[in-house]
């Protein structure tokens, strides 16, 4: 075969360009098809949670009752989410469409039934309600696409305007050599790489079409009040358009707290990011406090927050949910531990029986909010930095690391939450790979390489809450082709065949190759994928625990190497 000519390519890369929006609808359907075959695989008891949340509020007519659900029907399955998640399960059960199901039989009456938490496994479910309750996520999911095409948009867009961008993709393409640019964006109209690296993280996969759950709704509208805040940048301080970007933020962000309280761990850094950013106004090369535009943003974000718990003011009520939503009584760690600093201070004192057996609530808070200064830090300077891609690059980098921090040193931390920094960090290595110079080129690769490093651990990690070995393909192959998708996309770090600058990198860039990393990391994982998958448990005797607590450590260290060389980059 010929090679294809540069003509060949160019045209090539117009059409993905110029027909971007049918493509991306292609590729929705083409997912969406495959997640409906997906229908009959391995969920977990989250899908008896959260079937029994919409039983409770279509058969509890009182707001009332909903988070007093336990006295009316024998069930662990008790509503835990804040009120507006409580109201979206409302949504789906109590709605023309599913009203029409349940009366011509399509979906069957058992499905919504309010019933006791033993009676029904969650292999016991009817075909008709298995499929109602995967196509609820399905389409909440729409709001992850949404965010993912919009972010592809602004990534492209920024591309556009980085000085020496373009100047060092045309040098090197007559030259010969590949572009210093990562592959996916042409003519800057839609960013491909970060698009499919967004979209087809496999972690959305696993944890909302198998193992069931609505994560991508939620880092959906996460991804959403971000972007406000990035097309809030480009808007001139004092314009109609700053003020509604900055506060479209803020509502999306004090909606989402109202969705999954999970997420208030970001709240010190949109507090030091929109203060700065928002409340402080620049008059004749002055800075002076906006004591009207606080007032504003406060009133907007408090409404936002208090109106889904209207119709629970009162003081039982909002006992019985901060019950709900706060169970510290649950212990530090899961019986599987999340790959942060928990799970090795739990692996050391297996080694060293002298350290404390229990850590309070209280001190591990004061650990959260410590590590969390810097990121609050880096928004202030991200509000106050002049230069705009500056200022967007520090946005997302102090964005992510807080939560990334969060994840390492909060109190019983899911290991699915890791999640939450993987999207953020994707895109901010991707636009900083796709806007290098040849003066950054160093530097954008070590980016690069630590969003792979990362990527891979914390993926690694979700592989235990998809256990049966009918699942074991699937995990393998979705994660095999995602790795092999961010190296192909991420090459110029990964075609690095030269150490790096020690005072440009970290140890392991003044060490290795980035050739030399990324087999590095692969070869760990294969290894550990190994022990976990492979090797029959009876192997272990009676230290059965090995492979998930193996699989806990390796995961923690990897993700917790990362957190220090962001820390010390914030």
């Amino acid at each position: 075969m010929t090679a294809l000519s540069p003509k060949a390519h160019y045209d090539f890369d117009s059409v993905l360009q110029e027909n971007h929006w049918t493509l991306v609808l292609c590729l929705f359907g083409i997912c969406t098809a495959a997640k409906v075959l997906m229908f009959p695989a391995y969920r977990s008891t989250d899908f008896d949670v959260h079937l029994h949340w919409k039983a409770l509020t279509l058969n509890l007519n009182h707001t009332s009752d909903w988070y007093f659900d336990d006295s009316f029907v024998s069930t662990v399955h008790t509503l835990d989410y804040p009120p507006s998640f409580a109201f979206m399960e409302y949504m789906w059960s109590n709605n023309y469409l599913t009203t029409w199901l349940r009366n011509h039989h399509w979906l069957d009456e058992s499905c919504l039934a309010l019933k006791e938490s033993s009676s029904t496994r969650h292999t016991d479910h009817s075909v008709s309600c298995v499929a109602f309750m995967r196509t609820t996520v399905l389409i909440s999911e729409l709001v992850f696409w949404l965010a993912a095409y919009v972010w592809a948009r602004l990534a492209a867009s920024s591309s556009s305007h980085t000085p020496g961008a373009s100047e060092a993709s045309v040098s090197s393409s007559s030259s010969g050599d590949s572009p210093v640019s990562a592959r996916g964006i042409h003519k800057n109209k839609f960013s491909w790489g970060l698009f499919l690296l967004l979209s087809l993280n496999p972690a959305i996969l696993w944890l909302d079409h198998v193992h069931f759950q609505y994560n991508g709704f939620l880092l959906g509208i996460l991804l959403l009040s971000v972007a406000c805040l990035w097309r809030g940048l480009e808007a001139q301080q004092n314009t109609r358009s700053f003020m509604c970007w900055h506060l479209a933020a803020a509502i999306l962000y004090a909606a989402l707290l109202t969705f999954k309280h999970l997420y208030l761990m970001l709240a010190p850094w949109y507090f030091a990011y929109l203060l700065r950013k928002f409340c402080f106004i620049k008059n004749d090369e002055k800075v002076r406090f906006s004591v009207q535009r606080f007032l504003l943003l406060g009133s907007v974000t408090v409404a936002t927050l208090v109106l889904p718990f209207y119709p629970f003011l009162s003081a039982p009520q909002l006992y019985q949910i901060s019950q709900r939503l706060f169970p510290f009584g649950r212990g530090l760690v899961h019986d599987y531990w999340a790959g942060n600093i928990w799970a090795l201070y739990m692996a050391f004192q297996k080694v060293v029986p002298k350290l404390p057996t229990d850590i309070s609530p209280f001190r591990v808070a004061m650990i959260l909010l410590a590590s969390l200064l810097p990121g609050c830090w880096g928004a202030w300077k991200a509000g106050s930095t002049k230069n705009l891609k500056d200022a967007q690059l520090k946005m997302l980098q102090s964005f992510f690391y807080s939560a990334l921090a969060s994840f390492i040193t909060a109190y019983h931390v899911h290991e699915k939450a890791i999640v939450t920094t993987l999207l953020p960090m994707t895109i901010w290595a991707m636009i900083t790979t796709t806007t290098a110079t040849t003066t950054t080129q160093q530097t954008d690769r070590h980016r690069g390489l630590l969003l792979f490093r990362t990527q891979a651990f914390a993926l690694t990690g979700l592989l235990p809450l998809l256990f049966p070995a009918t699942e074991l393909l699937l995990k393998l192959t979705t994660l095999g082709a995602y790795l092999l998708l961010m190296f192909h996309f991420l090459e110029p770090a990964a075609a690095a065949d030269s150490c790096f600058d020690w005072k440009r990198g970290n140890f392991l860039d003044a060490c290795m190759t980035a050739r030399q990393q990324v087999f590095a990391v692969v070869l760990v994982l294969i290894v550990l994928v190994f022990v976990l998958e492979v090797l029959p448990i009876s192997l272990f005797g009676r230290f059965e625990f090995v492979p998930l607590a193996l699989t806990s450590v390796v995961v923690a260290s990897g993700l917790v190497l990362s957190y220090v060389e962001i820390l010390f980059s914030v």
